[in-house]
């Protein structure tokens, strides 16, 4: 085989390798339509949201007609909602922000992202579920000012009453949050992980 020949195989074999297939497996990730962009529009979109559900929450004794012996109570339990709520809000305003400081030119800034997202879920996840308590409090003191004392006094009512309304208030943060992660984060966390995997073959 003479330099010719030797000189060509290389060349092939150069073309066939992976760093040059890198810019066009990223290159599905950039754009208008890009996973990044759709995460943050979710995100912002899904703020809106939040906030006004505090706001309408706000509202609920006026709208369902708590009785005023219990408005403080409720009012306190909202107090924590709020607290809960901000902590979240400015981890997750971090978290939008750094989304524009993704390059997305390397495999190392991929991952980094992917890794990112998905802490960034657990975290929903948990802001989800720290809300669990207060909405336990929230149907109680709905319930209690409904249903005569008289009978909240019989121990096996009580107990009764308050697996229903954690089981209600855990099925329905669990659905929401589970429905929302699938909707507006999972199918783009799984296109960012799919061009990991092409990188890695």
């Amino acid at each position: 085989m003479n330099f010719e020949d030797i000189q060509s195989a290389w060349n092939k074999e150069s073309n066939d390798n992976i760093p040059f297939q890198l810019p066009t497996a990223l290159k599905d990730l950039k754009g208008k339509q890009s996973p990044v962009k759709k995460i943050r529009n979710t995100m912002r979109t899904e703020l809106i949201f939040q906030l006004i559900g505090l706001v309408i929450v706000g509202f609920f004794p006026q709208i369902l007609h708590l009785s005023s012996s219990f408005l403080l109570a409720f009012y306190m339990t909202y107090g924590f909602m709020i607290i809960i709520s901000l902590y979240y809000f400015i981890r997750f305003y971090f978290f939008y922000n750094r989304l524009y400081n993704y390059t997305l030119n390397s495999k190392e800034s991929l991952f980094t992202l992917y890794y990112d997202i998905k802490i960034n879920i657990e975290m929903y996840r948990s802001f989800n579920y720290s809300l669990i308590p207060v909405l336990v409090i929230m149907l109680s003191l709905f319930i209690v000012a409904k249903v005569p004392l008289g009978s909240l006094m019989d121990q096996s009512h009580l107990l009764t009453l308050g697996i229903i309304i954690l089981a209600i208030s855990t099925l329905l943060v669990y659905g929401f949050m589970e429905f929302g992660i699938k909707v507006g984060y999972g199918r783009y966390l799984k296109e960012i992980g799919a061009v990991l995997d092409e990188l890695n073959e």
